[in-house]
């Protein structure tokens, strides 16, 4: 079988990228319109025009469709440190990574809002997305770590600068949710960065 191309790589992960939003977006209409207990993985597909077989080839769970925990997301967000400049310094490069993130993840202010909802009415939404946050984290510090070329059991900073930065991340969706998720959050993660020093 013949190696695929770098476009069709990147055709490839496209797709998968639409097919993961759409199962996410389906999951959580759903749960918004008739509660969770509606949202089975059988009406999850049918909306999002795939088969049952498809939605576990992008989520584990039911739960894990509605919080759109991204399985990937942890191991890209590692990759993208690492590939920033060596010479910057570690607290800028995880703000760029984070800054970059945050700003494509809050293009669609609804889906923010119908996440919301349905996780005061499913508390294990909220466990799913506190369980991609430390998997987020441990890849980050393994990242950070491996960047700096130091030993966990000897240097605090790298583990100080990245949960430093990922209680930013979420004092800003925080404070997006109290403005009811309205403008764009990308100003907020700044803001909770230089009030943390980072």
């Amino acid at each position: 079988m013949a190696a695929m191309s770098e476009p069709e790589r990147g055709r490839r992960a496209e797709r998968k990228r639409v097919t993961r939003a759409a199962l996410h977006r389906a999951a959580l209409e759903i749960a918004h319109d008739e509660g969770v207990a509606a949202a089975t993985v059988e009406r999850v597909a049918e909306r999002a025009g795939v088969s049952p077989r498809t939605f576990f080839n992008y989520f584990a769970t039911k739960d894990d469709a509605l919080s759109g925990v991204d399985p990937d997301l942890p191991a890209a967000l590692a990759q993208a440190l690492r590939e920033r400049p060596q010479d910057e310094p570690l607290r800028d490069s995880l703000r760029a990574v984070l800054v970059e993130r945050m700003a494509t993840a809050t293009r669609e202010p609804q889906m923010w809002r119908m996440r919301a909802v349905v996780a005061r009415e499913s508390p294990s939404i909220s466990v799913a997305v506190l369980g991609a946050g430390a998997q987020t984290a441990r890849a980050l510090a393994d990242a950070a770590y491996a960047r700096e070329g130091v030993d966990p059991a000897d240097d605090i900073a790298p583990a100080v600068a990245v949960f430093t930065a990922l209680g930013a991340v979420r004092a800003a969706i925080w404070t997006y949710g109290q403005r009811g998720f309205e403008g764009e959050i990308e100003p907020l993660v700044r803001e909770c960065f230089e009030i943390s020093g980072l």
